[in-house]
C-alpha cells in the first residue's frame, strides 16, 4: 500500500475514538465563529468516499494543539490500476487559525500547519451556518473528486502506454529524453546537477518493475521521482515538482495521451 507523506513538528497520531472524544471550545451563539466537531468531518468524508462507490482501505488520524486541530487521511484503491491508491483528506481547526478544508489526490502532502496540497480542495469558514453549507459542499466535492480520480487513473495508464522509443531511432530517442529533462530543469523541477542522475535512472532504473512498460512516460516519471528521493526533497517540494513535471509531460505528449484515453473510452463503451 502506498503511503501518504505527513510532515509536522508536533503531530500526534490518534485513534478514531479520540477524534470523537475531542472537546470543543466554548461557543458564543451571538458570535461569528462556530466550532465544528472533528467527528462531523470524519462522517462527511466517509460519506463522500462511499458516494463515489469506493471502499476505504486505510485511514489514519492526527491531532495537535490540545486536539483543537485534526487531520483525517483516507485511502481507497484505484479501480483501473492497482499501482497506486487514491486518497481524500480533511483538515479541521477549532482554534480559529484556519478554515475547514478537504483535498483529494494520488500524491498527498499534508502538513498540520494547515497546508494541504491536492488537485481538488474545498474550504469553508467556521461561521454559525457551517452545518447548513456542508451538505452542498459535499455534493459538489463528490462530483469534482469523482472526475479527478477518474482522470488521474486514466493519466496513470496513459503514462504507461505512451512510449518514447516507439517511432524514434536510438538517436532520436536520446534527443527526446534529453529535451524533456532539460525542460524540467528549466522549469526548476530538478537542479542542473541532477540531470545526469535522472538520465541514468531512466536508462538503468533502480527498480526492475519500472522497466516492465518499456521506455514509457511512467518510466521517465519514476526516474525523476527516484531523484527526488535520492536528494531528500522536502515533501512539499516533491509534490510541487511532481505536478510541474506532469504539466510538462502533458504538454509535450498531449496527442499521444489523448489517443490512449480515447481508446480506453471506446473499449469501455464496448464492454458496457
Amino acid at each position: 500500500m502506498k503511503s501518504i507523506n505527513i510532515y509536522s513538528g508536533n503531530q500526534q497520531r490518534v485513534e478514531l475514538e479520540q477524534l470523537f472524544q475531542a472537546q470543543l471550545p466554548a461557543y458564543d451563539p451571538d458570535g461569528y465563529f462556530k466550532p465544528l466537531p472533528h467527528s462531523v468531518m470524519h462522517q462527511q468524508t466517509v460519506t463522500l468516499i462511499e458516494e463515489l462507490g469506493h471502499t476505504i482501505t486505510d485511514s489514519q488520524f492526527h491531532m495537535t494543539d490540545n486536539h483543537m486541530r485534526a487531520l483525517g487521511i483516507y485511502q481507497f484503491e484505484s479501480q483501473l490500476d492497482d499501482d497506486f491508491n487514491n486518497a481524500v483528506t480533511f483538515f479541521n481547526s477549532n482554534d480559529k487559525s484556519s478554515a475547514t478544508k478537504m483535498a483529494a489526490g494520488k500524491i498527498q502532502t499534508v502538513c498540520l500547519n494547515s497546508c494541504i496540497t491536492g488537485e481538488v480542495v474545498y474550504k469553508t469558514q467556521h461561521t454559525k451556518h457551517i452545518m447548513s453549507r456542508l451538505p452542498y459542499l459535499l455534493g459538489d466535492a463528490v462530483t469534482k473528486i469523482g472526475q479527478y480520480v477518474k482522470h488521474q487513473e486514466q493519466m496513470h495508464i496513459a503514462y504507461k502506454r505512451v512510449t518514447l522509443d516507439s517511432e524514434n531511432t536510438d538517436s532520436q530517442h536520446q534527443i527526446l529524453v534529453d529535451h524533456i529533462i532539460m525542460e524540467a530543469s528549466r522549469a526548476k523541477v530538478i537542479a542542473n546537477t541532477a540531470i545526469p542522475n535522472v538520465e541514468h535512472q531512466y536508462w538503468v532504473p533502480k527498480h526492475e518493475e519500472f522497466t516492465y512498460d518499456g521506455y514509457s512516460l511512467h518510466r521517465l516519471h519514476q526516474a525523476f521521482t527516484q531523484n527526488f528521493q535520492d536528494k531528500k526533497y522536502p515533501y512539499q517540494r516533491m509534490a510541487r515538482s511532481s505536478l510541474d513535471l506532469q504539466r510538462i509531460f502533458n504538454r509535450i505528449f498531449a496527442p499521444q495521451i489523448q489517443q490512449v484515453i480515447d481508446e480506453m473510452a471506446i473499449l469501455a463503451e464496448r464492454t458496457n
